[in-house]
């Protein structure tokens, strides 16, 4: 599954290899994955907003495991929300479903500055370890 974290600034730099698609206050963007050559699933999402903003996303993903014959398919649901001030911070709110083997669902607030972020995050059976997990992460992003 691809990670669909709330967008940064929307005067964020964007990559080279993105493939986001902007058309006014929307943006479409689109998450291949690809593990070497073999291609290993797919996102997409929807954000809308200036200030305040929405966003939602799909998304399906194919793991292969060892000693389990065939492959594992599974997919999830993103709806997320948050405020965007002026100076490039923002605060959001992201709800996760997912299905496949096991059911998922995770929740998680974050507060971004242009260049930082910090996350605290509920994820009740993520794969592959089915405990529920209480997570605090901060980042720098380059």
């Amino acid at each position: 599954m691809a990670n669909y974290d709330i967008l940064g600034p929307a005067s964020a730099p964007q990559s080279a290899a993105s493939s986001a698609i902007r058309l006014g206050l929307a943006r479409f963007d689109s998450a291949p994955q690809h593990v070497g050559k073999k291609f290993t699933g797919a996102g997409l999402s929807l954000q809308a907003g200036q200030n305040w903003f929405a966003q939602v996303g799909v998304g399906n993903s194919i793991q292969s495991t060892i000693g389990i014959s065939g492959a594992l398919v599974s997919s999830e649901v993103m709806v997320g929300g948050g405020y965007r001030w002026g100076d490039g911070q923002s605060l959001s709110l992201q709800v996760n479903r997912g299905q496949g083997l096991e059911s998922r669902l995770g929740l998680s607030v974050s507060y971004d500055w242009p260049r930082y972020f910090v996350r605290l995050s509920f994820d009740a059976g993520l794969n592959p370890v089915p405990a529920d997990k209480l997570r605090f992460s901060a980042g720098v992003r380059f």
